[in-house]
C-alpha cells in the first residue's frame, strides 16, 4: 500500500499562532501496489492519524494557514473516512489540544504500520 503524500492544505509544513484553534484537513489517496485505489470496501478498518511531537520549534517553519477549518469542524477521534464522491481519505484534525509551542509530526497508520510515500507531515505551533 503506498500513498500519494496529503493533498493541500497540508501537502507542505503548516504554522499555527498561539491561541489559534483550527482544524486541518487532512486528505490523501492510497493506493495499493497496481495503483488502483484503496477504499474503505478494501480494509477491515480505516486508516488512523497519529500525532507525535517532533521537537522545539525554535526557529519558525516556513508554513501556510490558509485553508484551515473552524475548530467546529473537526473530527472526532483519529480514524479517517473514505469520501467517495471526491476519492479521497479525508480527517478534519482538531489542533486544540496541541497547545504547546513544538513540531507536531503526523502519520498515517494502516493496521498498526506506517504507510510509505509521502502521507506524513508537520504543523508548528508558535510560542
Amino acid at each position: 500500500m503506498t500513498c500519494e503524500g496529503f493533498l493541500p492544505p497540508f501537502d507542505k509544513p503548516l504554522t499555527l499562532k498561539k491561541k489559534e484553534n483550527r482544524a486541518i484537513p487532512v486528505k490523501m489517496v492510497l493506493r495499493d501496489l497496481l495503483g488502483n485505489d484503496i477504499t474503505d470496501a478494501d480494509l477491515s478498518a480505516p486508516p488512523v492519524v497519529q500525532v507525535s511531537v517532533g521537537g522545539d520549534s525554535g526557529s519558525a517553519i516556513d508554513g501556510y494557514n490558509g485553508d484551515l477549518l473552524p475548530a467546529g469542524l473537526s473530527d472526532d477521534g483519529n480514524e479517517f473516512r473514505y469520501d467517495w464522491a471526491t476519492e479521497q481519505w479525508i480527517i478534519n484534525l482538531a489542533t486544540k489540544q496541541y497547545t504547546s509551542a513544538l513540531l507536531y509530526n503526523v502519520t498515517v497508520f494502516v493496521d498498526g504500520n506506517v504507510i510509505k510515500g509521502g502521507c506524513s507531515q508537520t504543523f508548528t505551533r508558535l510560542p
